[in-house]
């Protein structure tokens, strides 16, 4: 029976061996696994930190274009605002110039007028002074 139990013992004793190197296995696994994890996870980290670096640049990119797009609207509106005022400008000084060369042509008329009435008058004077010379002149001969 001695030998059956050394043989008995011996197999337990390669059972538990296989066993504690199986389970030596699977712990170097874990380990692999759990290094493997941690490996990914911070290159995950770096990823998104660059990622956040990138979106964050071409945010501040983008609201720089908007920004600009702003200005120019904002400028292109006060050159049409500026052009709006100056050619109201224009339209007033012009409006003003049109009604002084009315008003001068109304004077030169008006004095055209006057003139035209004291030739007609003196004109009349004349003609009245002429009849007398000739009425008188009649008269003597």
């Amino acid at each position: 029976g001695g030998a059956e139990e050394l043989a008995s013992a011996r197999s337990k004793e390669a059972e538990a061996e296989q066993a504690r190197r199986e389970a030596e296995e699977r712990c170097a696994q874990y380990k692999a696994l759990v290094a493997d994890t941690k490996r990914e996870k911070r290159e995950a980290e770096r990823a998104l930190v660059s990622l956040r670096k990138s979106s964050d640049a071409a945010l501040a990119l983008f609201r720089k274009e908007v920004e600009k797009e702003r200005e120019g609207r904002e400028a292109a509106e006060k050159m049409v605002d500026m052009a709006a005022e100056s050619l109201e400008d224009e339209t007033r000084e012009r409006r003003e110039r049109e009604r002084r060369l009315k008003e001068e042509i109304e004077d030169l008329k008006t004095d055209a007028e006057e003139e035209r009435g004291a030739m007609e008058a003196r004109i009349a004077e004349l003609e009245r002074r002429l009849r007398l010379v000739q009425e008188l002149t009649a008269g003597s001969s």
